[in-house]
């Protein structure tokens, strides 16, 4: 058999770096060539990069003793359709989704921390707060551990649950569905020509919409007859839903679609659900002189959202002429309206004024809107 050419040599630099591909290319020849000397040689080349495969024996161990595949692969450095393939390959009958739920628990808790989810949830956290302390977005993991572990979870409904208001539900349910309300709502739909008030739709779902959301009516409510909502009387009840004129107020209805009903309420708690964080941002910029715009604009919040913070902060409001805006250079501001034809609002935003202020300015530099450009005045 004729002997490789170049074998002093790959053996020599496959000693040194344990690379076939990088010796390949550094004498000119295929990888099969180097390969194919190696193994002449006795020597089991390695795999790309010249990293050796962890065990099969370990992942074995591993696998059996309660670990997922992706837990063995994080665990190894390995891809886990790796693990998967190289336990297979050795006969080990791979579990199936649901066993795997029951063994492992989950894939995104690793079994060194099941001890921790444990003793946080015994310590009396909810599988909620438990997740959240992981840096989970659901609570079915947590929940999928401590089934493994045969923990019963607590009971979080009723009064143990942090939404909980009193049982309110029986109530509400039933004034929802009295015949007055449903004649209320027929009403209502009749006399404003079954049209939703927002975007003109004719027909389809529309939506009764209070202005003052029905929860706090149902609240007022109870308190000024002083309801049990969870054991009622049906008789003395109606006659109090009858006369709370609150219920009725026509003024206090709004005839929408579905479209814009569940848009109006997303919005409403994106309004409302203000971190304390953005608060106290919001209070600390109009103190240091920032203008109402730029506050709510840089802020993501809407103009009455902020008036409410900061009157919550107890921050006396300046008006609106008295906001100290920024000082505009005039020079500036002509590159901005003239040279790069910039829209006031855009202007607005480089400068961080309010578009009023900019179309203000421009007027008093003497240019002005012509159209979509902006001109010299004459």
């Amino acid at each position: 058999m004729k002997q490789e050419p170049f074998q002093n040599e790959i053996l020599t630099r496959y000693a040194e770096c344990g690379n076939g591909g990088i010796i390949a290319k550094e004498l000119g020849i295929t990888n099969y060539r180097v390969y194919k000397c190696l193994r002449e040689n006795n020597i089991e080349p390695k795999k790309i990069g010249g990293k050796e495969k962890h065990p099969a024996s370990v992942m074995k161990q591993m696998y059996e003793s309660g670990m997922s595949t992706i837990q063995i692969g994080k665990e190894l450095d390995m891809h886990p359709v790796s693990v998967w393939e190289r336990l297979r390959n050795h006969g080990v009958m791979i579990r199936s989704q649901s066993e795997a739920l029951e063994v492992c628990g989950h894939t995104l808790i690793k079994s060194n921390d099941e001890s921790q989810v444990i003793e946080l949830y015994q310590s009396g956290m909810s599988a909620n707060e438990v997740a959240s302390h992981l840096n989970l977005k659901r609570k079915d993991p947590v929940l999928r551990v401590l089934k493994k572990h045969g923990i019963e979870c607590r009971d979080t409904c009723g009064p143990n649950n942090s939404n909980w208001q009193g049982g309110i539900t029986p109530l509400h349910n039933y004034i929802r569905n009295c015949t007055k309300y449903t004649a209320f709502r027929a009403f209502i739909m009749k006399s404003r020509n079954y049209t939703c008030e927002l975007c003109g739709q004719y027909g389809g779902t529309l939506n009764v919409h209070h202005l003052d959301h029905f929860a706090s009516l149902l609240q007022e409510f109870i308190e000024q007859y002083q309801v049990d909502p969870a054991a009622f009387d049906n008789t003395e009840v109606d006659k109090c839903i009858h006369a709370f004129a609150p219920f009725w107020d026509e003024s206090n209805i709004v005839l929408i679609c579905e479209k814009d009903h569940k848009q109006l309420h997303s919005e409403e708690h994106r309004e409302y659900r203000v971190t304390s964080n953005r608060a106290k941002q919001a209070v600390k910029l109009y103190i240091s002189g920032k203008n109402k715009y730029f506050v709510y604009t840089l802020l993501k919040m809407s103009s009455h959202t902020l008036d409410q913070i900061l009157t919550e902060h107890g921050v006396v409001l300046r008006p609106n002429c008295q906001d100290q805006i920024k000082p505009i250079n005039p020079d500036k501001l002509r590159d901005l309206l003239m040279s790069q034809q910039l829209s006031a609002r855009q202007a607005g935003k480089m400068c961080n004024v309010a578009h009023t202020t900019i179309k203000r300015k421009a007027k008093e530099i003497g240019i002005l809107r012509k159209g979509r450009l902006w001109v010299e005045k004459l």
